[in-house]
């Protein structure tokens, strides 16, 4: 007979019902030639069965837990089961945020989100169960193509921003978007991992562990850095742009050779600008551009007003992509099914684009239209405002021009009055 454990589940997945004890098995049926996988604690969960879920085998790991595939043996129902690392059951504030933010996230219903279906605790830990998604992350993506076509990432960044815009739209902000947080099906679905853990893992102080740090600071927006909980969905919008950015570039917005420490890219996210996306990939189209940049926008509120828009600006570029194609392993990456363009094509293009906007933007600061934006810092891009100079100019002008026509009126009424008409030649009459 297998030894047993004993530990504390809910009786449902009311996560407020009274606790029970229950068994935790050793070497379970069908799992004892498993590789084993434990928590920080030591503790072995690969082949367990806890509760009517049967363990399999690791899924990953990041810095705020471990997933683990199971079967719901009653439903014979394939799940997912994630055991935070950093947040203790016996610690009372953070078992009822959890709980709390479990409850969001089982209330949101969406093809875009990934269902909780149970949850509890395990001796000292929390887990969670959620549907099991038949896919991969977009980093794992990444890893297989380095960079993905222009029309999948635009039906990924649509997907994606239709489940934020319904969690928005709910009062909730995920404060946590990105690659591994969105997960493609087989039948090319964008599903959004995490929702609510992020605020459990911010409360547990998680985030000062390095691996937490490094592996969410290249999508956090700046206001976050600064303080998490009085963010709004205006930063998940951020970490959505730096996830576009991430699937172009095949690297984050700051992930750069000389960021390589916690403060150094910090500091860049909230005092320089990213390098252009069109600096990676020529074939991205200028309003896709645009938007990015839109998006990562140090200053909230010069983003897109919400997900809708970011929807709406997203679909027409959406022409040609095949989801389905991409989460299928041993394809060929998608780039071929991008309109060719030749690099020579490419840099004229620029080119011309680059000359126009200089010249437009040289003609307008000669008119006193616009001006530079000064004490920038390093890193940022030249910047320009709009200037009230141009309104002295034409003060100036008219000044001058009234003058040139009073000067003109007087001068013409003089010489009417003195035509000989009026004043004729006076006759000398000799004697």
């Amino acid at each position: 007979m297998s030894e047993k454990e004993t530990i504390v589940r809910p009786t449902s997945t009311r996560m407020s019902q009274p606790m029970q004890q229950l068994d935790l098995q050793t070497g379970a049926p069908g799992y004892s030639n498993a590789p084993t996988h434990t928590d920080g604690s030591g503790r072995v969960w690969s082949g367990r069965t806890l509760g009517e879920y049967e363990i399999g085998g690791l899924l990953g790991k990041g810095g705020n837990g471990e997933v683990y595939r199971a079967t719901h043996r009653w439903l014979a129902r394939p799940v997912a089961i994630k055991f935070l690392v950093g947040v203790r059951a016996d610690d009372y504030d953070s078992t009822q945020r959890f709980q709390r933010e479990a409850r969001v996230a089982a209330a949101m219903i969406h093809p875009n989100i990934v269902r909780a279906t149970d949850g509890g605790t395990v001796g000292q830990q929390l887990f969670l169960v959620t549907d099991l998604v038949d896919g991969c992350d977009l980093s794992q993506l990444v890893e297989r193509y380095k960079k993905i076509g222009v029309a999948n990432v635009c039906a990924i960044g649509f997907q994606a921003a239709t489940a934020l815009g319904f969690i928005a739209a709910r009062n909730t902000v995920h404060r946590d978007v990105k690659p591994s947080n969105l997960m493609l099906d087989r039948e090319g679905t964008v599903k959004l991992l995490d929702l609510g853990l992020a605020r459990v893992m911010d409360h547990g102080h998680t985030m000062t562990a390095t691996g937490q740090v490094m592996g969410t600071i290249d999508f956090m927006a700046p206001e976050q850095a600064t303080d998490p909980r009085r963010v709004d969905h205006r930063a998940d919008i951020y970490s959505l742009g730096c996830t576009l950015y991430f699937l172009l570039a095949g690297r984050a917005p700051f992930s750069t050779d000389h960021l390589d420490t916690i403060a150094a890219k910090l500091l860049a996210t909230m005092e320089s600008d990213p390098i252009p996306i069109r600096t990676f990939r020529r074939e991205v189209p200028t309003k896709l551009a645009e938007l990015i940049e839109s998006m990562l926008d140090k200053d909230p509120s010069r983003r897109p007003r919400d997900f809708e828009s970011v929807a709406k600006s997203l679909q027409p570029m959406m022409v040609g992509a095949n989801l389905v194609a991409l989460a299928s392993i041993g394809l060929t990456p998608d780039l071929s099914t991008q309109a060719a363009r030749t690099t020579i094509t490419s840099h004229v293009e620029d080119f011309i684009a680059a000359s126009a906007r200089s010249t437009a933007r040289l003609i307008l600061q000669a008119c006193g239209v616009v001006e530079p934006v000064a004490g920038l810092r390093p890193g940022q891009r030249q910047s320009y405002r709009f200037s009230f100079r141009w309104l002295r100019g034409i003060a100036v002008i008219g000044a001058f021009a009234w003058f040139l026509w009073f000067t003109g009126f007087r001068i013409q009424t003089y010489d009417e009055d003195y035509s000989p008409d009026v004043y004729p030649t006076p006759v000398v009459v000799g004697l």
